[in-house]
């Protein structure tokens, strides 16, 4: 993996004993209408533009698994832009061009407010970047738990994890063994440096049977390099 973007974390979330949730329809599904999904944001209290940038944002890597989500591709697997191992702003430039691997992305390209921020961050990588930081660090914050100062991160890194990472929809997950650890990674104030340095783009490290693809959830789980 590629690329990516600095963002400040912070420690201090305790969990629970027993999961108490009802993980169905907690992320966005690649046929809800713009409507559904805008509304699973903000009840967590996140704006139109935060569930637009982590949700299509996020399909900066990786794409769609045939064998997890035939309907979306006759191919084994089918990037969601050119540079399915980098953390840029290449899947807007696809998705504001009508090219889109999952019907919400478009969704939100076709949006009177939304679309026209679509088409900012194609021509201006830094604008997606920087949004994308500050919504991303808002949903990492999303809890109960009073959290700590800021603190520099040190990453296990997944060597191959875009072409190994979680494909197959619980119970039915494999989770791959970190075998390559980054250097601490220092920060400036409060902002901790997070980008991954992967090379291999073949898959992606979402879950994608439901149509999640590389959503802001799977992100917040799973992505460490900056993106469901």
């Amino acid at each position: 993996m590629k690329g990516g973007i600095h963002y400040s974390f912070f420690p201090g979330r305790i969990d629970i004993a027993v999961n108490g949730t009802d993980p169905d329809h907690r992320i966005p599904e690649a046929n809800d209408t713009i409507t559904d999904v805008l509304a699973m944001f903000a009840r967590m209290g996140l704006s139109n533009v935060d569930a637009m940038v982590l949700t299509t944002g996020s399909h900066t890597m990786g794409g769609v698994h045939k064998a997890i989500s035939p309907k979306f591709t006759n191919e084994t697997f089918t990037p969601f832009d050119n540079t399915p191992g980098v953390f840029d702003n290449d899947v807007f430039k696809h998705v504001t061009t009508g090219r889109c691997a999952l019907p919400i992305d478009c969704r939100f390209a076709e949006d009177a407010t939304l679309g026209p921020i679509m088409r900012n961050y194609a021509q201006n990588e830094t604008a997606f970047f920087t949004q994308y930081a500050l919504s991303f660090e808002k949903l990492l914050n999303l809890t109960t738990s009073p959290l700590l100062p800021a603190v520099p991160l040190t990453i296990p890194l997944h060597a191959n994890l875009v072409a190994e990472g979680t494909r197959y929809y619980y119970p039915n997950v494999t989770y791959p063994s970190p075998v390559t650890t980054l250097p601490s990674l220092s920060a400036t104030g409060t902002s901790a440096p997070v980008a991954g340095q992967k090379a291999n783009a073949a898959g992606c490290p979402f879950d994608h049977a439901a149509g999640v693809a590389g959503g802001a959830a799977g992100l917040a789980a799973m992505l460490f390099s900056v993106a469901l």
